[in-house]
């Protein structure tokens, strides 16, 4: 849509609110709107309460993938949901699909044939700052406390370490619904965070994976070779460097990673192909060069968002 400009006693210049959107969000006259500059666009943002987001679900028809379903509509910023089934121990198993990612879905009514969830908690966008730096942190907390069990042969500590997903899986639901809902400060950069917080929590999966792996082999008491060790360690400290990065860019950290990811995938392969891993060196091996790629991945959303 487009509006006429209208200048006003020198200098000042107009321009009216589509009346929609103005109904939509209760903007009244006399009201206060905050104004967002973001290059050539201007966001105009509203505090008053935002209009309720509503969906429905057939949960009959989406079988095993009710549970994505509602946690999608979670990140999409959904605030109430009506679910309709035939077998009421459905129930039972949408509550479990709430208890660990969407926090502040809570089921608020419920019959034999469907239930209601509603958004409980505002969710304010003001911590989602501190939100994406406690991910950062505790994914590396998760890949150091991976690597010093290995190290020191505490296979059983894995399985521990491998819950700590489930947090990651928490804080970064938030963060994307945060997104989706409210948006960030300057527009044009909610694509690349958004990008680069679907990578750290594929990255908590595949430190999980490794744990798995790794506990699932700790009757047979592997051996693992220093050098396949160096790569696990190699792959942590670019897990770092990506972190500092991201909260202070430096040309030299970025020109690190891509030397980095360079040597860790050439000495990998000659370990897979001349050094015959076993099969907990192969897990260590495999997954480090997942982290790796994605890590590296992650550094095209952090240009743009520099940029």
């Amino acid at each position: 849509m487009k509006r006429s400009v209208i200048q006003l006693a020198g200098r000042t210049l107009l321009v009216s609110l589509p009346s929609k959107w103005a109904d939509a969000n209760g903007v009244k006259k006399g009201n206060e709107l905050e104004i967002v500059e973001d290059g050539h666009r201007l966001i105009v943002n509203t505090e008053q309460k935002s209009k309720i987001e509503t969906a429905e679900l057939d949960a009959d028809a989406l079988g095993h993938l009710l549970s994505r379903y509602i946690h999608a509509l979670y990140k999409r910023g959904i605030d109430e949901i009506r679910i309709s089934y035939s077998d009421p121990k459905t129930a039972d198993t949408i509550r479990s699909s709430l208890l660990n990612e969407v926090v502040g879905y809570e089921i608020v009514s419920q019959t034999p044939k469907s239930c209601d969830i509603k958004l409980i908690t505002s969710g304010n966008i003001a911590e989602f700052d501190n939100l994406l730096r406690r991910i950062f942190l505790l994914l590396i907390s998760m890949a150091e406390e991976c690597a010093d069990a290995i190290k020191g042969k505490n296979f059983e500590h894995l399985s521990k370490t491998a819950l700590l997903e489930e947090t990651n899986n928490r804080l970064t639901t938030i963060c994307r619904r945060s997104l989706n809902k409210w948006g960030a400060e300057n527009f044009s950069k909610v694509g690349p965070i958004y990008y680069i917080i679907e990578d750290l929590e594929n990255l908590a999966d595949e430190y999980k994976y490794l744990c798995k792996g790794l506990y699932g082999l700790k009757n047979s008491k592997p051996s693992i070779r220093q050098e396949v060790l160096q790569v696990l360690d190699k792959t942590n400290e670019m897990l770092r460097l990506f972190y500092e990065m991201f909260y202070k860019f430096e040309l030299n950290k970025l020109s690190q990673i891509y030397e980095m990811r360079k040597k860790i995938v050439s000495s990998s392969l000659d370990l897979i192909e001349n050094k015959k891993p076993s099969s907990a060196e192969f897990y260590i091996l495999h997954h480090s060069l997942v982290i790796l790629q994605k890590i590296f991945c992650m550094t095209g959303p952090e240009l743009v968002l520099i940029n």
